[in-house]
Order: C-alpha cells, then sequence, then structure tokens
C-alpha cells in the first residue's frame, strides 16, 4: 500500500492507522488539499489531519480555520481538541466566526481552558451582536484576562442580555479579587464537534458563572474592645485621567492588560505595574508597540508611553512622536510627559506644538516637558520664550505649570 492508498483509506475510513514512514507525506498531501475547491477533498484532509500525530495535525488545522465550509472549520476543532494545549492556537483563530455554534463552543473550551494569550480577544468579543458570545467573552475575561480589562467591562455591564450582565458582574470582581478564579480544566477531552449538522447551527444556551459568595458578615465586637475608625476610601484623583484608585491585587501578565492598566492609574502607583511589566519578553511589549495606531485604545496608547519611558526604552523614543498627536487628549498628555523624561535635543520641537494645544490637561504636560528638556540641555532662554506668556493663562494649573516649568529650566 502506497501513501496515495493510505489517504483514500483515512478519508473514507478504511484505514485507521498511519505507518508512520508514510507521516511526512501524508501531511504535505493534506496541506494541500486544504485549498482545493471541492469541499469533500478539503474536509478530507481535515479527517486525515485528525489521524496524523498532533505537530503535523495543527498545521493542517491552521490552514482550514479560515474555509468557507463551517464543516471544515468544526474538524479543525477537533484535531485541536486531540492535540490538547498545542491546539490552543486554532480554537483562538475561531473565537468570532460567523457560525455561532462554532464561535460559542470554542470560546467554552478557552474559558475552561483558562487561556491568558486568547483573553485579550474578550476586548473586541465584549462588542459583538450575539449575546451568547458576548457573555462567554465576559466570562474568558473573567477567567484568563488581566485588570486592563476591567474597563471594557464595565463599558457593557448594562448590557441588554441578562446573562452578559450576570456574567460580566462574576467577572468584575475575579479581577477584582473578590471572588475566586477558576482553575484550568481538561477542555481536551470534550466531545467532538459534529460536523454533519446545518451549516448555520442554533448555539447552546449560555450558563452563567454563579455569582460571588457574600462575605460572611462580621462578628461584633465586645463592647469594652477598641474599635478602629474604617479607613475613609481611596477615590480617583479627579484628573480626568486616572481610572483605578489602587493598583489590583491580581495584575496578571498579558502584556496589553498591563499597559493598559499603566494607562489607567494614578501616578503614585504606576511602579508596581511597571514590575509586572518589566521581567515580561521584550518581544511581547515589541509586538505591541508595533501594533499600535493612533485612535485606538486611549488606555493602551497612554500605556505604552509610559512604559516606554518609565523602563527607560531608549530605542522605541520614535514611537512616541505619533501619540503627540493622537486624537484623545489622555495619550497626548502621557506622551509629552515621555518625550520630557527621555527625548533629545532634537524632540523640544515635538512638544512645544501642543503648548497650543486646546486642552488645559496637554498645555499642562508639555510645559512640563519643555522645562524639563529646556534644563537638561540648558535652553533657559528658549524655553523663556516658549513658556513665558503662558504665565499669565488664565485656565486651571496651565499659569503655575508654565512657573514650574521655567524653573526647572533654570529661568
Amino acid at each position: 500500500m502506497d501513501a496515495k492508498a493510505v489517504y483514500a483509506g483515512l478519508v473514507d475510513g478504511s484505514v485507521t492507522e498511519i505507518p508512520p514512514a508514510f507521516t511526512s507525506q501524508l501531511s504535505d498531501m493534506a496541506r494541500r488539499n486544504t485549498i482545493s475547491p471541492d469541499v469533500d477533498v478539503r474536509l478530507g484532509s481535515a479527517r486525515v489531519a485528525l489521524a496524523l500525530p498532533a505537530a503535523h495535525g495543527i498545521s493542517i488545522a491552521m490552514a482550514l480555520v479560515r474555509d468557507p465550509d463551517v464543516r471544515v472549520r468544526r474538524r479543525a476543532v477537533n484535531v485541536a481538541l486531540k492535540a490538547q494545549a498545542d491546539g490552543l492556537p486554532v480554537l483562538r483563530r475561531l473565537t468570532a466566526d460567523p457560525d455561532e455554534a462554532l464561535a460559542t463552543a470554542v470560546l467554552d473550551l478557552l474559558v475552561a481552558a483558562v487561556d491568558a494569550p486568547a483573553a485579550g480577544m474578550a476586548r473586541e468579543l465584549l462588542r459583538d451582536p450575539r449575546g451568547g458570545i458576548r457573555a462567554r467573552a465576559a466570562a474568558l475575561a473573567g477567567a484568563a484576562g488581566g485588570p486592563g480589562l476591567l474597563i471594557d467591562l464595565r463599558k457593557v455591564a448594562g448590557d441588554p442580555d441578562p446573562a452578559v450582565r450576570s456574567t460580566v458582574d462574576v467577572a468584575i470582581a475575579r479581577l477584582t479579587g473578590t471572588a475566586e478564579r477558576p482553575l484550568p480544566g481538561r477542555w481536551w477531552e470534550r466531545d467532538p464537534i459534529p460536523d454533519a449538522g446545518p451549516p448555520v447551527a442554533p448555539p447552546p444556551a449560555f450558563v452563567p458563572p454563579a455569582p460571588p459568595a457574600a462575605a460572611p458578615a462580621e462578628v461584633a465586637a465586645p463592647p469594652s474592645a477598641p474599635v478602629a475608625a474604617p479607613a475613609a476610601p481611596r477615590e480617583p484623583p479627579p484628573d480626568g485621567l486616572t481610572t483605578f484608585a489602587a493598583v489590583p491585587a491580581n495584575l496578571g501578565s498579558d502584556v496589553t492588560g498591563l499597559i493598559a492598566l499603566l494607562g489607567q492609574v494614578a501616578p503614585a502607583d504606576r511602579q508596581p505595574v511597571l514590575a509586572a511589566i518589566s521581567p515580561l519578553p521584550p518581544a511581547d511589549l515589541q509586538n505591541l508597540v508595533q501594533r499600535w495606531r493612533s485612535g485606538g485604545d486611549p488606555s493602551v496608547g497612554r500605556g505604552l508611553a509610559i512604559a516606554i519611558a518609565g523602563l527607560d526604552r531608549q530605542i522605541w523614543v520614535t514611537r512616541i512622536q505619533p501619540m503627540l498627536s493622537d486624537p484623545q487628549a489622555p495619550v497626548r498628555v502621557a506622551a509629552a510627559e515621555a518625550i520630557g523624561k527621555m527625548g533629545g535635543l532634537s524632540t523640544i520641537p515635538w512638544v512645544t506644538a501642543l503648548l497650543r494645544d486646546p486642552e488645559p490637561a496637554v498645555v499642562i504636560g508639555a510645559a512640563g516637558a519643555v522645562g524639563a528638556l529646556c534644563g537638561r540641555f540648558q535652553r533657559g532662554p528658549m524655553a523663556k520664550q516658549w513658556l513665558g506668556s503662558l504665565t499669565g493663562d488664565p485656565r486651571p494649573g496651565v499659569a503655575d505649570a508654565a512657573k514650574a516649568a521655567l524653573a526647572a529650566a533654570g529661568v
């Protein structure tokens, strides 16, 4: 029996075991067939992928996740189930599948796996028009996400779907540390997904996770025992930039979530977040820097500027320049502050342009940057030229910022 005969037998079910000598040939044949115009041929390649060793099968499944026929995509999921942890990349590519039954099944698997790399996808999926997808996105965020997803979850806390609202409440409790997160389960032991049904099957009903248990009632102290006064709750400063009153206890290791969190905490709370980002693989942060585009998530843009300066990544200083013209003022503020901390002499014109910004917070940040740069490079007269007129500016905080910046420049 040659490789072609074995391949045909795997497709029709007459062969159940692959002779090791044919593994590479069968893998190549199946990979070529993933682009066949004949859906039956593509279905056959998925069946062969399921029979191959996981390392070969996954590469074929990855080529099938965008197949126009849902039956082929469903078989790709079954290849991922067989590959266990190595199959997770296949599942991550199917979270927004147009077949709702398939997308919900995939999200259920990722929640069961507590898959942190997939948690970042929840941000987009929370806006999906399908309620079942939104609910599972919230479940994924709560199970595997970082605190940077809290702002996204709070935006959908009033979702019209009660299952989504309930799941969002649990997810927020998990990310803020008031409820325990689930442990990874043996998700690959679930039943295979059938591919013989209609092209679009009705999705299974979503069962929201149980709400966090109420805290036990406190036992009153005896009358003679001194009772300490409760600490006053800490409120976020009213700067329009800070979302979190304090750093959450569980920071996680998702770089996108940490960067978004860095863009939301008060300046006094940045150091613990920077300390959590610092040991992550440099490529993770570099990829996020390269993917960032103006007008994107303001928390991420702001967090990137703060991280580049806070971690002293001088090589990326030019990446901050586009942030100075971002349409969202909080990003421009953080970019100006970052340039003030690590910019060179040639970056002074970058921030002087922001002294005419319509937003007072941006002008304040730019003034501080100009003062820091002119002080570092002994350009006091230049600082006076740019900042002198702002010392009488009537907008709150601007005049004081200009005076402080002139002092920093030695004027």
